[in-house]
This record gives structure tokens, C-alpha cells and sequence, in this order.
């Protein structure tokens, strides 16, 4: 059986999610200047995917195709927000994240700021930006591209808007503030230091913002990186990306511990519904495989592990333990000791 499986959604395209009805928590991924046409999104949404997401690359970039990453050339963000508001009431999703990167990571920002100024219906539940930029930048042209010091190399022409928002780009000009603080979700930011393409100093600059008006961002920077992490910090980099999603939407990574055999290894996402603040799990006699539910995760090199209470005890999924009661008092607990016996 297929982990991951490609799904088309109406208005949304290519799609990828676990098996099954959902609902899944739902991220949307905004590719950069590489374009649609490269498969890094596609590949981010893959690895979304495997971690319970359903993920949906959205192209936006203008014209482009396998040879040519397109433009970003009066976009219309209007068409972002359209299909997160579609996104939001299709049946298969849960909460809706957006995620981007460099490029995407700036229309992340623009878009939810916008979205929240106007109240346009389908605002993101949680929003991550790696390598973002703090301004509006100018429109980007694929065919024009060169490293600085080719013969080729031209500085961007202001007058050319990357973005447009209700059919116009006047309060879009190169060099005006992402007014991101209008937003009171959940906000991830992350930059590499070393960064040769984006200064880190626009993500800095960023959270310094977003702090003076209120917000709590959740800012890392990552040492001795360039735009994109690489290596074993690209793993780190994916594993807090999953990680402050998982939290942010709304869902955990749950295991089952079976006997004396560890966890087993494939994951599977359930809805978070009561977080219990204890650390192990006894077993339960009407199902003596299975140790207990947990919300696991990891983000570097520090595991955090929780048990969790479902509505119901059915609960989500067939092998949730059912409750039982503590061997000293006989209170009903789930799955650990009562607060009155620990």
C-alpha cells in the first residue's frame, strides 16, 4: 500500500496526502524564483505528506516551464487567497497552514497580511516563511536572470510590480513593508546566516517588528547556512518545520507502544484533543499489545512526549485504548496514574 498518494482537488491541482478520507491537516507550499516547473515544492509537499499533511504545491509563477522558471510578474495574490478559502471548505482538510520559501516565503507573508487588513474570508491557520524578506520586492524575471558580475546582469526595474492585489499594484511598490503583524496566528520564521541571497538581517528585522506590536513569532536562525539548508541541517530543518505545524494545526504524531518491542514505525496523525501533562503510559489489560497513545515529536535532538485523551473512547481510531481505572484508588484515568496516586 502506498504511504503517500497523489490527489487532484478542484481548483487546487496535484495534490499529496496519506491514504484514506482525512480529514487531514492541510498545508499550502509556495514555491520561489525556481518556479513551479522545478519539483522543489513538489518535494517539500512529499515530506509534508509522509508526516500526515495533505499538501498542496500551488504554482503562481507566470508563463514558465521545464527550461524556464517563469516570472514573478503581477501576480495576482487574489488567486492565493482563493484557493486557501477553497482549501479551507473542502471536506479532506482539516486546518490550513501556508508554507514558503525565499520568493514564497515573501508572498506568505504578503498575502496573509493582506488577508488579514481586508477580513477576506480563508485566512491561514499558521503560517512558516524560510528566508522571507521584510519589504515588497520587484518583479522577477526568469529569462533576465544572471549571477551578479555576468555580462547579462541587470538590477531589478522598479517599475515592473511582482504583485498585484485586487487587480491593482499601488500599494504594492518595491521597498514597502510586509505588514505582517497584522496577523495573530501562528508564525514560524527561519533564515540561514550565512544566507548570500536574502539578507538575514530581513528576517531580524522582521521579528523585531513583530515583537514592538505584540506578537510572539517563532524565530530561528540557522548557523553557518546559506538561503536553503543542506546536509543533515535540511533533516533538522524539516524536523521543525513538521514539528511547529503539528502544533500550530491543531494535530500530533502518534505512536502505539507495543509490548516490549519499542514504537512501532508507522506514524499516523489523529486530532489533538486533550493534551495530559504526564510522561508514561501503564498498560491496559482489555488490550494488553498496545502501552498507550502519545504525542511524540522531535526537534533537535530533544524529544518531548505527552498522552493524550480523545472525546470519546472509541476515540479516532480503532486501537485507542479505552480507559481504565487506577490499580491504588480506582479512579478512572487515562492511560497514566490519577493526579491523586502520582
Amino acid at each position: 500500500m502506498l504511504r503517500i498518494i497523489n490527489r487532484s482537488l478542484p481548483g487546487l491541482g496535484q495534490c499529496y496526502s496519506p491514504p484514506g478520507e482525512g480529514p487531514f491537516p492541510a498545508v499550502m507550499v509556495l514555491h520561489g524564483s525556481e518556479g513551479a516547473w522545478s519539483g522543489y515544492s513538489y518535494l517539500s509537499a512529499s515530506i509534508l505528506a509522509a508526516h500526515g499533511f495533505l499538501a498542496v504545491p500551488f504554482g503562481y509563477s507566470v508563463g514558465g516551464n521545464a527550461w524556464n522558471a517563469g516570472n514573478i510578474l503581477n501576480v495576482p495574490l487574489d488567486r492565493t487567497a482563493e484557493a486557501l478559502a477553497t482549501l479551507h471548505a473542502l471536506p479532506i482538510s482539516g486546518k490550513v497552514g501556508l508554507y514558503g520559501v525565499s520568493r514564497g516565503a515573501e508572498h506568505a507573508l504578503l498575502v496573509t497580511a493582506l488577508m488579514a487588513r481586508d477580513g477576506v474570508p480563508g485566512l491561514p491557520d499558521a503560517v512558516a516563511a524560510h528566508a522571507p524578506s521584510d519589504v515588497i520586492c520587484g518583479a522577477f524575471i526568469g529569462a533576465n536572470w544572471r549571477d551578479s558580475g555576468d555580462p547579462g546582469w541587470q538590477s531589478w526595474d522598479p517599475a515592473q510590480r511582482a504583485w498585484t492585489w485586487r487587480g491593482v499594484s499601488d500599494d504594492l511598490l518595491p521597498t514597502l513593508p510586509i505588514e505582517i503583524e497584522r496577523y495573530e496566528g501562528p508564525l514560524l520564521l527561519t533564515h540561514g546566516m550565512n544566507d548570500t541571497m536574502w539578507s538575514v538581517s530581513m528576517t531580524q528585522r522582521l521579528e523585531t517588528r513583530l515583537r514592538q506590536h505584540g506578537r510572539a513569532p517563532e524565530v530561528h536562525f540557522l548557523a553557518e547556512q546559506d538561503h536553503t539548508p543542506v546536509g543533515e541541517d535540511e533533516n533538522a530543518y524539516n524536523r521543525r518545520l513538521i514539528d511547529f505545524f503539528h502544533r500550530a494545526l491543531g494535530v500530533v504524531l502518534c505512536h502505539h507502544r507495543m509490548g516490549r518491542a519499542g514504537f512501532e514505525l508507522e506514524p499516523f496523525v489523529l486530532p489533538l484533543f486533550a493534551e495530559m501533562k504526564c510522561s508514561r503510559a501503564s498498560p491496559n489489560k482489555k488490550a494488553p499489545l498496545t502501552r498507550g497513545l502519545f504525542f511524540e515529536s522531535e526537534v533537535d535532538g530533544i524529544r518531548r512526549r505527552s498522552a493524550l485523551r480523545p472525546r470519546s473512547a472509541r476515540g479516532a481510531h480503532s486501537r485507542v485504548p479505552r480507559p481504565s481505572r487506577c490499580s491504588s484508588c480506582r479512579r478512572r484515568r487515562w492511560p497514566a496514574s490519577c493526579a491523586a496516586c502520582r
